[in-house]
């Protein structure tokens, strides 16, 4: 997606808002997310025409149109979204899988179809508004140079990650230098890579410490027996 300049922004239109430009410029994080054309977080506006007043908290997202112009979106704040929500992107239901790895990880886990089939979505969950932001799938390339964190996605994983799948990736390195596990999938809300930590992965990884565990406790209790044995030859 192109960046926007900082004149490129309708200052005016936000300012209909009663949200101002010295507002979003004090307001580093902010305003570096609205030049990506990404969501802010959560910002205070209100709106009055012909009586009818309008007031609350939204985040703002401009982005460029294929005509060159330039696009002013606000997104309210909403409800928790729990397993048990009815979600819908553009008429489309999502399925009960899908609202689930929302509601557990802010990531749909698949791809979600158009109405009439022609184009297929990543939708993530924005975690400030608890809304739903999609992204075209046919944008998404995949990871650079196939990496994540130092870890190179086979084939097998490409294709999950390219279909919104959590992968599950070993030993990639944190820019501390740690080593750590973890799913990742890529984030229509940030546009970029999330680690996240599905159910199935918790139980997974506590099932494999229990059984690390059990190893260690069994070859220290048959250290011990043959430390007996040898005491009694003797």
């Amino acid at each position: 997606m192109a960046k926007l300049e900082a004149n490129e922004i309708p200052w005016q239109k936000l300012a209909g808002w009663g949200i101002q430009q010295k507002m979003l410029e004090a307001n580093h994080e902010a305003m570096q997310r609205l030049m990506a054309g990404r969501y802010t977080p959560p910002m205070n506006f209100y709106r009055k025409d012909e009586g009818l007043s309008v007031e609350g908290q939204a985040a703002i997202r401009c982005y460029k149109a294929k005509d060159g112009s330039v696009k002013l979106e606000l997104q309210g704040v909403g409800e928790p979204i729990t397993e048990n929500s009815k979600l819908y992107l553009f008429g489309v239901e999502l399925t009960r899988d899908q609202v689930k790895n929302l509601a557990e990880t802010g990531h749909a886990g698949s791809l979600v179809p158009s109405k009439d089939g022609s184009k297929q979505y990543f939708v993530s969950l924005n975690r400030e508004t608890n809304r739903l932001v999609s992204m075209p799938a046919e944008s998404v390339t995949g990871p650079k140079d196939g990496m994540v964190a130092g870890v190179r996605l086979d084939n097998e994983q490409m294709s999950k990650y390219l279909k919104g799948e959590a992968v599950y990736l070993k030993g990639m390195t944190r820019t501390d230098g740690q080593k750590f596990d973890a799913c990742v999938q890529f984030s229509a809300w940030t546009r970029k890579n999330d680690f996240t930590h599905p159910e199935w992965l918790k139980e997974a990884q506590k099932a494999e410490k229990e059984a690390l565990k059990k190893m260690e406790t069994l070859g220290e209790k048959q250290g011990e027996d043959n430390g007996k044995k040898k005491g009694r030859s003797r």
